[in-house]
């Protein structure tokens, strides 16, 4: 593990550590290593806290809850969903209906695609309008086929249903300009992600894998660079501010907390941890914010970052 920033290990200031899933935890194949578990395991004994903070949600996290069955709370689709153990709810924050209905409209006008998703309490929890779009994003709904609604209004679910994140795809461009009337419109009232389908390629390879039609594959491979994904929130919802439900949950202070990422989700809580560390598979914009950086996700980079960390002594 080499250092990147001026914090030094004193593994005597840390109790607990926070690891993102894809593309950290999570090698390419979407398994947790052999190596991570026994760490976590060791972590444990030692009396570590521990917890995940992910963009995926509580349906699709929960089979690495259940794996590592650490306390949390864990920050599920980015913050939107807490969750304790093994997926015990402790909190859920809404986007704001305004935001929705705003955002339904905007996605119409600029020909992009919805997918609302709820709390994820029972299946079928997402809602869709319309066929999908031969879009990069094609292979993971056609995945998830069990958990969508297809309708052609949406006005009844926005009134009714709890909603947590709002996914809207399209041509880049169309989604900046989507991006820039919320923000014009309601300054402060959301949180957002915005990503390129090119810089989701690590989550989206192994759904774009399963596909059986080679001429659909490549279609859609040929708009990675043009296409993106904008993420609707509550406006409290980021992994940065998640923090603070951990820490109060434990009685910690940042500076005691290490944390594990890679994509720019994770940005905001690699800036206000004690000790940050990307793996070599992330963002540059990502190592550039970490005091350290550790092998990739693919190389056993989260089992060394914690043998380094917590049981090489101090540094």
């Amino acid at each position: 593990m080499r250092r990147s920033g001026h914090t030094e290990i004193d593994a005597s200031k840390l109790k607990a550590l926070i690891l993102d899933l894809d593309g950290t935890l999570l090698d390419n194949s979407k398994r947790i290593p052999a190596s991570a578990l026994n760490a976590i395991e060791r972590l444990q004994e030692k009396g570590i806290k521990l917890a995940i903070f992910t963009g995926r949600d509580y349906l699709m996290a929960r089979e690495y809850l259940d794996v590592l069955n650490i306390e949390g709370p864990h920050a599920l689709q980015n913050g939107a969903f807490l969750a304790k153990g093994k997926g015990e709810i402790f909190l859920m924050r809404c986007i704001e209906r305004k935001i929705t209905e705003y955002s339904v409209s905007l996605a119409s006008i600029l020909n992009c695609h919805l997918l609302l998703r709820t709390d994820s309490s029972e299946i079928p929890d997402w809602y869709h309008v319309g066929d999908f779009a031969l879009s990069p994003y094609l292979p993971f709904l056609e995945s998830n086929i069990n958990r969508i609604v297809r309708l052609d209004d949406l006005t009844e679910v926005v009134k009714s249903a709890n909603l947590l994140q709002l996914d809207i795809t399209g041509d880049l461009e169309s989604l900046k300009e989507i991006l820039g009337r919320l923000t014009s419109k309601y300054t402060g009232d959301f949180n957002f992600s915005f990503i390129s389908a090119s810089d989701d390629a690590g989550f989206l390879d192994v759904y774009w894998s399963q596909m059986e039609d080679t001429a659909v594959r490549l279609e859609i491979a040929s708009k990675v660079d043009s296409w993106g994904l904008l993420s609707l929130f509550n406006a409290s919802v980021s992994k940065g501010l998640s923090l603070d439900d951990f820490l109060n949950y434990h009685g910690l202070a940042s500076q005691q907390v290490a944390f594990i990422g890679d994509h720019y989700a994770d940005i905001p809580l690699l800036k206000r941890v004690g000790l940050s560390v990307a793996v070599e598979n992330a963002l540059p914009e990502v190592k550039a914010v970490c005091d350290y950086v550790t092998q990739s996700n693919n190389d056993d980079g989260v089992a060394l970052a914690i043998e380094e960390i917590f049981f090489s002594g101090k540094r």
